[in-house]
């Protein structure tokens, strides 16, 4: 196997197992409370959901129970990681738009333009990169997007 191959091997499974660290603190800590999933105008938890709303959901289907959606996010942008890592750059922006789709955090915007310039969608990364500092003008996450603008330039 060449070095290279090597490396690339290494690095994904090292994503891997990071990964599985971030989403385990994410799910361990939680976000100060019960997660509860947002309602749609219908009053259930999701789109293919038939439950009244109001009533508990049945989980009687032997699947496994469901997951909301931020959770679900928290594990798109863990699996859109790995695959940079690997340089699968295509699935991981797919990753990444559905990740912002369920849960439109500005880290995951960030990133999103981040894979947007590695993939040459220039227009693609300096939207969301404007976007990322309009959401948040300060911070951490804003100094990294201003920087990733510098870097993106003028697209012509």
């Amino acid at each position: 196997m060449p070095a290279q191959a090597r490396r690339r091997r290494w690095i994904g499974v090292a994503a891997i197992v990071g990964s599985a660290g971030v989403i385990a603190a994410v799910i361990a800590l939680g976000r100060g409370g019960p997660f509860e999933p947002p309602l749609y105008p219908s009053g259930r938890s999701s789109p293919a959901d038939t439950t009244p709303p109001g009533e508990p959901r049945s989980d009687a289907g032997g699947g496994s129970p469901p997951v909301g959606n931020a959770e679900q996010a928290v594990r798109l942008v863990a699996s859109a990681r790995t695959a940079v890592a690997v340089g699968n750059l295509a699935h991981a922006r797919g990753l990444l738009t559905r990740a912002y789709a369920l849960d439109p955090r500005p880290d995951t915007l960030l990133e999103l333009g981040r894979v947007d310039y590695q993939t040459g969608h220039c227009r693609d990364a300096r939207r969301a990169t404007q976007r990322v500092i309009e959401l948040v003008p300060g911070g951490p996450v804003a100094d990294d997007a201003r920087d990733l603008l510098g870097r993106i330039g003028r697209c012509d």
